[in-house]
């Protein structure tokens, strides 16, 4: 064989090598492009454009200060036990269902709670990683520790606060 009918088929076989590949990658975009667009068509019928909440569902989302004065005393008692071989996690589902709700309080207040809840999922995250990982280093029990002093501190300030809101 010549060294030109080399390079001719070594130019065939690059060329029939895009072609396939350009025919492949064309299929491929072709199907998800579809799926996606099925997907969305189907949603997007299921799912009416407004949900009218039912009563007892709007009844439901109105703020409950003792609602949240309960969480925050569950918080604290969490917060003031001391640390077990399993790090314990805090409850935040009245602050995730009504933290945008809480204009009734006091703008220092507020701030407060930001900052406990901020404080409250990290901790959270913390307990989390330890449990998942099954891994406890000193510096992770150090800081946990060392912030659920802070949260404990936190929540006494804020129930003071809360209580004093809810009788007067």
């Amino acid at each position: 064989m010549e060294w030109w009918q080399v390079l001719l088929i070594l130019i065939a076989a690059v060329l029939i090598g895009g072609v396939i590949g350009i025919l492949i990658s064309y299929l491929i975009l072709r199907f998800v492009r579809k799926r996606e667009t099925t997907f969305l068509s189907d949603l997007v019928a299921r799912f009416p454009k407004k949900v009218e909440p039912a009563p007892m569902a709007k009844a439901e989302t109105t703020f409950s200060a003792p609602d949240l004065l309960a969480e925050v005393k569950h918080n604290q008692t969490i917060a003031a036990e001391p640390i077990d071989e399993k790090l314990s996690t805090f409850q935040t589902e009245v602050w995730d269902a009504h933290n945008y709700q809480l204009d009734k309080l006091p703008a220092e207040l507020r701030d407060d709670l930001e900052q406990v809840y901020t404080d409250i999922r990290l901790a959270n995250s913390l307990a989390w990683l330890s449990t998942e990982f099954s891994r406890r280093t000193p510096s992770l029990e150090e800081n946990y520790t060392k912030l659920r002093r802070s949260i404990n501190e936190k929540l006494d300030k804020i129930a003071a606060h809360l209580e004093q809101a809810e009788s007067g």
